[in-house]
């Protein structure tokens, strides 16, 4: 079964979550659109099927952010610790 994954990402409008061939939003805040790909994820997961959240960082690169079978730390966050 293939992996599910939602993307977040920031574009003019503001943040948005796109998943396979759609696109949801825009959210006015990133915390807003990571919560829901996050429970969409989650969602998903809890039916067996994988699903992981990748978000958009300042280097315009995706990092992996959440997965159904464990969280994901990015490096960012453990820096800023």
């Amino acid at each position: 079964m293939p992996e599910a994954r939602y993307y977040v990402v920031k574009d003019s409008e503001g943040w948005i979550i796109k998943f396979e061939d759609e696109h949801y939003g825009p959210y006015s805040n990133y915390e807003d659109a990571e919560r829901l790909a996050v429970d969409a994820a989650h969602k998903l997961g809890s039916h067996g099927e994988p699903a992981k959240v990748w978000v958009m960082g300042d280097d315009g690169k995706f990092h992996p952010r959440w997965s159904h079978d464990r969280v994901l730390i990015l490096l960012a966050e453990e820096a800023a610790v």
